[in-house]
C-alpha cells in the first residue's frame, strides 16, 4: 500500500510538471482559430505562442475567413500534446478543403507539410494513421509549431 501511495505521489508530481507550447506563424493575412477541448477557443488576427501546464488532446487549428472552430471548411492541423505519445496531422478530410499551405513540426523535429489540394502528406480520408501522423514519445514538454502560408 505504501509503495502505491509513493508511486501515485511521484506520478502526480510528474504530471503537474508537464507543459506544452503551441507556436503559430500565420503569414496568410486572415484570422487564426484554434479549439482546445477543456480550454476554449483561441482566435487571432495573426499568430502567437500559447503554453499550457497540462496535456492537450484533440486540438484543431486553421486559418481563413470562413473557418469555424472545427476548422471547417479549411486546411486544418489536428494534434494532441501529452507526456506519453504526442501526435499531429494535417487534415483535408471532407468537409475540410484546402485553402492555405500548412506545415506542422513537433519539438522532436518531425514535420509534415501541405501546399496544394492534392498533397500526399495530408489525410484525405480516415485511416492509415502511420502514413499521415507525426509522433513524439515520452516528452512532458512536447510542443508544436504551425506555419500557415509558409
Amino acid at each position: 500500500m505504501r509503495l502505491s501511495v509513493v508511486f501515485l505521489a511521484i506520478l502526480g508530481v510528474t504530471t503537474a510538471q508537464a507543459s506544452h507550447t503551441i507556436n503559430v506563424i500565420n503569414k496568410c493575412g486572415e484570422k487564426f482559430i484554434m479549439q482546445i477541448p477543456g480550454h476554449g477557443t483561441v482566435a487571432s488576427g495573426g499568430g502567437g505562442s500559447w503554453s499550457y501546464g497540462q496535456d492537450l488532446k484533440g486540438v484543431i487549428a486553421s486559418v481563413g475567413k470562413n473557418c469555424n472552430v472545427n476548422g471547417v471548411p479549411c486546411t486544418a492541423a489536428e494534434f494532441t500534446l501529452v507526456s506519453g505519445i504526442s501526435s499531429a496531422d494535417i487534415t483535408l478530410i471532407p468537409p475540410h478543403q484546402y485553402n492555405h499551405s500548412l506545415r506542422i513540426t513537433l519539438t522532436n523535429g518531425q514535420t509534415k507539410s501541405c501546399d496544394h489540394a492534392g498533397c500526399s502528406s495530408a489525410f484525405h480520408q480516415d485511416g492509415n494513421d502511420e502514413r499521415y501522423q507525426i509522433q513524439e514519445a515520452n516528452n512532458p514538454h512536447s510542443g508544436i509549431k504551425l506555419e500557415f502560408c509558409y
